[in-house]
């Protein structure tokens, strides 16, 4: 026996357990590095596309409400030639018109003169909610410079560890037996 060796001490040849440990090792390290790498590069574009969505029905809704109000005030305008009362009652409201036989009591100088308020009104339709997720929180942090390039430079140091670490076993041709 060798001095610092131990008896029940074999030498196991590089097989399936071997190879089955570095492609485990490669396979996380390198899944860790592409995970990064995708999370700098497609988290940001979906912050982006989220607040894109979010400003488009906000717009959605404002048109809504547009269309709404505009739809009111054409049947206000097809009414007023109809309905003597209505326009009787909106020039009143709009331009303190006072018919002649209509007596006030009281004083002209207590009058408040009363702004021009909208003449039709429509409940205004609801706007998206803000979206929260924390895919669109990550990815507005990673729009930093800094931060992509730390993330970027980290997940290069991982590949190159994962290559480096997990390569496969080199023989040496000097230790293989000849075959002749």
């Amino acid at each position: 026996m060798v001095p610092g060796t131990r008896a029940e001490h074999t030498e196991y040849p590089a097989g399936l357990l071997s190879t089955f440990g570095r492609a485990v090792g490669f396979a996380a390290l390198a899944g860790m590095a592409l995970g990064i790498l995708a999370g700098v590069v497609l988290l940001p574009e979906y912050a982006r596309l989220a607040e894109a969505r979010y400003a488009h029905g906000c717009l959605e809704a404002q048109l809504t409400s547009e269309h709404a109000l505009a739809a009111a005030n054409e049947r206000l305008i097809l009414a007023l030639p109809e309905d003597d009362v209505l326009a009787v009652r909106l020039a009143r409201s709009q331009m303190q018109w006072l018919p002649p036989n209509v007596v006030v009591a009281e004083e002209p100088a207590s009058r408040q003169i009363a702004t021009m308020a909208p003449i039709v009104t429509v409940p205004a339709a609801p706007s998206p909610a803000r979206p929260n997720h924390w895919a669109i929180r990550i990815g507005g942090k990673l729009r930093a410079p800094f931060r992509r390039r730390a993330l970027l430079l980290l997940a290069g140091l991982a590949m190159v560890t994962a290559f480096v670490c997990f390569c496969p076993q080199r023989r040496n041709p000097a230790s293989e037996p000849a075959s002749s």
